[in-house]
């Protein structure tokens, strides 16, 4: 039992470091410094209990805890360890003991020395004596009151049998004998025990074993023996036993067994679960992982564990789902819908509606305004850009907003390749910013988008004032370029632009 009775041991030693608040090795050697030797020092509480204080090295601590030594600690190095975990826990909230005068430390001291002991023991036990007993933690035994420690508990013949026998005997035992004696005997071994027990034998009667043990326990073992071996016996488990396993189980646990399960499995246990434990399993999980799982069940199963979702995590999700976020987008009421939206990133966002669709066009549409405007910054894909800017209301001063965000230049190619934006985002910008894009084009491309604002906005629908603003935005703009471009425009407009600047 070497390696059982070290783990045994060294557990112990890292209970006591969480009771005491996980100090860092080089923080609790810290703590045993000679000239740390105030009234609640590690130096001074040893001197009080009769023990000669020295420093404790960090490499000793890390030794220690990690169960480098072939042996057993000696007696002081483990009294010094206790008695600086006992400091740290009072001086960082964290008590180890309520009372820590003298003679309660003094007795604290004495259980450690004895837990000790019962370390060299172990060590020195045969093999075959080993084999009546077993490592259990505290609260595996009746009626204990002690949720941390970890003993040595004897076992029955019945449960050496079990612990001892090869793989096929250990089969037999588990899958022929009543459902009460198999679950007095798993619980007797305790749950690392049985883990590994049942490591060894067929998933099938491994889950036989779990079946009749209470659901607590058996997630306990389940989590002992790792997610790989966990599905392969949760998938061998009725869909009744399955569940109520998962309903103990903690969201971490439920997340890394849902992502093996098969597809017919995994959407009855969708279906089966509360809506509310199902999305924290999921919001345990990276994104992709989420939305894969998502789309092996039915749509209104999905929808419903999304909902019980916040925005924020529905968010982190959707944008893997493709045709199922579009979908449970325009399903979901429309404040939910838009909140969601507007809590993705660019990346996000362009990933969702980068398909051109018709469900894909109406997400566009559920985006907020504001958030669209952002967007068109973020997202470096000019076709994307131009679907967000043609989806901005006409009569408004977003498109213009949302031009001028963008930039001369950047607006500029943007609309070498759409055209017919221009008269949108010109609609409600100032002159000047007109000026400057059309510098940004061609002389030719310019007078193009000359000409359609004269034909469709609202600021050109009569001759003097398309005359006018025709000759501020031609007065911005250098002044060959603004040449070249009056040369491409009608003969007759150039006559009453000539006309406007003499009587101006």
């Amino acid at each position: 039992m070497s390696a059982d009775a070290r783990t045994w041991f060294t557990r112990n030693l890292e209970l006591l470091l969480h009771q005491a608040g996980s100090p860092s090795y080089r923080e609790l050697a810290a703590i045993t410094a000679a000239n740390l030797s105030g009234p609640n020092s590690v130096f001074e509480m040893a001197r009080q209990v009769g023990l000669t204080p020295r420093p404790l090295a960090r490499s000793t601590i890390h030794d220690l805890v990690a169960g480098r030594r072939i042996g057993a600690p000696d007696a002081w190095t483990l009294s010094m360890f206790v008695l600086a975990c006992v400091c740290w826990g009072n001086q960082h909230g964290s008590p180890v003991l309520q009372d820590r005068s003298p003679a309660t430390v003094r007795r604290f001291l004495t259980q450690w020395q004895q837990r000790r002991t019962d370390y060299e023991d172990l060590l020195r036990t045969s093999a075959q004596e080993n084999a009546s007993r077993v490592i259990v933690l505290a609260s595996e035994l009746p009626n204990s009151t002690d949720p941390m420690t970890l003993y040595v508990k004897p076992l029955s013949a019945e449960a050496q049998h079990l612990m001892a026998a090869p793989g096929e005997v250990a089969t037999r035992i588990l899958s022929t004998n009543p459902d009460a004696q198999v679950a007095m005997l798993i619980a007797e071994i305790g749950i690392e025990a049985a883990a590994r027990r049942l490591f060894s034998v067929a998933p099938e009667t491994a889950a036989r074993a779990i079946t009749c043990i209470d659901e607590e326990l058996a997630c306990s073992i389940l989590n002992a023996m790792g997610s790989d071996r966990s599905i392969a016996l949760l998938d061998c488990l009725d869909a009744e036993k399955r569940l109520l396993i998962l309903k103990r189980a903690t969201s971490n646990f439920v997340a890394s067994v849902l992502v093996g399960m098969r597809p017919e499995t995994l959407g009855s246990t969708f279906a089966s679960m509360p809506y509310s434990s199902s999305s924290r399993a999921l919001a345990a999980l990276p994104a992709p992982k989420s939305a894969g799982l998502l789309q092996h069940i039915d749509n209104e199963t999905a929808s419903e564990v999304l909902n019980e979702m916040s925005p924020t995590e529905v968010a982190r999700i959707v944008s893997h789902m493709a045709d199922d976020a579009v979908r449970y987008l325009r399903e979901c009421p429309h404040y939910r819908s838009s909140h969601i939206l507007a809590l993705m990133t660019g990346a996000e966002m362009r990933q969702l509606i980068a398909t051109p669709s018709a469900g894909g066009e109406e997400i566009i549409r559920i985006i907020p305004v504001d958030r669209r405007v952002d967007l068109v910054i973020e997202i470096e894909d000019d076709g994307l850009v131009a679907r967000l800017v043609e989806s901005l209301p006409v009569c408004s001063g977003w498109p213009a907003r949302a031009g001028e965000l963008m930039g001369a230049n950047r607006l500029a190619g943007l609309l070498v390749k759409y055209p017919k934006l221009g008269s949108l985002i010109f609609g409600n910008m100032e002159d000047v910013k007109i000026a400057e894009v059309l510098s940004a084009l061609s002389f030719e491309q310019a007078a193009d988008q000359l000409l359609e604002m004269r034909r469709t906005l609202p600021g050109f629908v009569n001759k003097s004032a398309m005359t006018r603003r025709a000759v501020n935005i031609l007065a911005m703009m250098p002044s060959e370029h603004a040449c070249a471009a009056e040369q491409r425009l009608p003969a007759r407009w150039r006559r009453l632009i000539d006309a406007r600047r003499s009587d101006a």
